[in-house]
């Protein structure tokens, strides 16, 4: 006998970025994107004749959904419940409201008490009803430190520390749940966290960030059967024994996952001939199953050329059986000389015209030719004078005026002056960021170089216990 299951996560309905409006539902076009997506798993999981559904967090993208997008997804849950398929939803952060009193997205289920629906909130073992039999499963939704911790543990925490607390007990609750469960029935740990060693859609390890991080032996439970993660939108197995897997998120969010396939999982449970001690009776496989998500498509040209906009229609004529339905972002490398000479306008008219869904940015990035070094840099090789001599150049100053101005500034810093330390102007450091603002170091003085309208420069010279001294060229 095989139990088959339904393993989605982070449906986010409810994010319009990169949509129009005027949808299928009345609302963006984004909301009719994650809604087809959503309606694959669903019909994969009627026309696979699942068991059941684990959905593991994550349903709206905010704590405050409005009807039409509650609606949605209740059609669906209702579905899956017509046709003998019970689900089970974990609470995950995006779940959860700004109060504890206040009610979680998923609540009113429970409230309503629909037969094949349940709803964990709080850590705990639930025993759902399958046509094929029992199934366990252990729910570790999102949770947050009034929900595991007194105040007398949390007080005068750091985050790092708080997190790591807040670890030890999801994996004392695990370890507690996993010594109570029935090894000759299925069992599923379903959690909602950032495990050690999963990836975000950045490829980033998950240890970069403020998450509560799990431990990868908290889920590595021979009891359980099979673990069910979300949170993390990028699909990836975690464990082997037993299978951990993220199924990732339904749809495309942002540009971080243009490269990522989407989609859900398809879980097979099928009793094992042999079982060593401890270990459950019920192995499970998966399947990973793309859902046609919106395809995202980034497109890099360097324009930084004489006719940049021809560059830049090339390039997206390239890509051509790539824009169809697809949300597009264009960076043009280029330079003052040639940006110009870029016009928008036709590069907008190309995309529209091969059909994109959406333009997310036409993005100028600007190759300043003699920009200048980090302040650090700067500080060991730049003297003012001379600081001031690269930023009149960069602006393009004329070679007279550029002299006037900086005889000036000599004058007004001192050069060939001791300072008040004794040392020389040829030994002194410069500092400052001078495609925008110079501001170079004369020993103990520190003189700002500021364009104060397009034709005058304002500098002034800061010394220890004489104040400031300014003037306009």
């Amino acid at each position: 006998m095989t139990i088959k299951m339904l393993h989605i996560s982070d449906v986010h309905l409810g994010v319009e970025k990169y949509g129009n409006q005027g949808g299928l539902t009345g609302q963006s076009t984004r909301l009719d994107d994650f809604l087809r997506s959503f309606d694959q798993a669903i019909d994969a999981a009627i026309a696979r004749e699942c068991d059941l559904m684990v959905f593991a967090g994550d349903a709206f993208k905010t704590r405050d959904p409005n009807p039409t997008v509650q609606r949605e997804f209740a059609r669906r849950i209702i579905r899956l419940v017509q046709h003998d398929i019970p689900a089970f939803l974990l609470v995950g952060n995006h779940d959860l409201p700004n109060a504890s009193a206040r009610a979680h997205t998923l609540e009113i289920y429970d409230t309503l008490n629909i037969p094949g629906v349940q709803v964990a909130r709080k850590p705990g073992i639930f025993h759902v009803a399958t046509r094929q039999g029992m199934v366990q499963v252990v729910a570790i939704p999102w949770v947050t430190p009034h929900t595991l911790l007194t105040k007398e543990e949390n007080r005068a925490l750091t985050i790092q520390e708080l997190n790591g607390l807040m670890a030890d007990k999801i994996e004392e609750i695990v370890d507690t749940r996993a010594q109570e469960l029935d090894l000759n029935r299925p069992a599923i740990l379903t959690m909602h966290n950032s495990v050690q060693g999963a990836a975000f859609s950045s490829e980033q390890d998950i240890m970069l960030g403020n998450d509560v991080i799990v431990r990868a032996d908290t889920i590595r439970k021979s009891a359980f059967s099979y673990v069910a993660l979300g949170h993390i939108h990028k699909y990836q197995l975690v464990w082997n024994e037993p299978l951990a897997v993220y199924c990732g998120s339904l749809e495309r969010i942002d540009f971080g996952e243009e490269k990522e396939d989407k989609g859900f999982v398809i879980v097979s449970f099928d009793e094992r001939e042999q079982a060593e001690v401890g270990q459950n009776r019920w192995r499970a496989s998966h399947e990973f199953v793309k859902t046609a998500a919106r395809p995202f498509l980034t497109i890099k040209v360097d324009g930084n050329v004489a006719q940049p906009t021809e560059a830049v229609l090339y390039e997206i004529g390239k890509q051509a059986k790539k824009l169809p339905g697809a949300v597009v972002k264009v960076i043009v490398r280029t330079s003052t000389e040639f940006a110009a000479a870029l016009r928008e306008a036709d590069i907008r008219r190309a995309l529209h015209e091969g059909g994109v869904s959406y333009i997310a940015a036409v993005v100028k990035d600007m190759d300043r030719g003699e920009r200048l070094r980090s302040n650090d840099q700067l500080a060991e090789q730049l003297s003012p004078h001379e600081a001031l001599e690269r930023y009149l150049k960069h602006r393009k100053t004329a070679p007279a005026r550029a002299s006037t101005l900086l005889r000036y500034a000599d004058e007004l810093i001192g050069v060939g002056t001791p300072t008040t330390s004794g040392a020389d102007h040829g030994d002194q450091d410069g500092t400052g960021e001078l495609a925008s603002q110079p501001s170079s170091v004369h020993s103990q003085h520190r003189v700002f170089c500021l364009p104060i309208r397009s034709n005058a420069l304002l500098i002034c010279m800061m010394q220890p216990d004489h104040g400031s001294t300014c003037h306009t060229i």
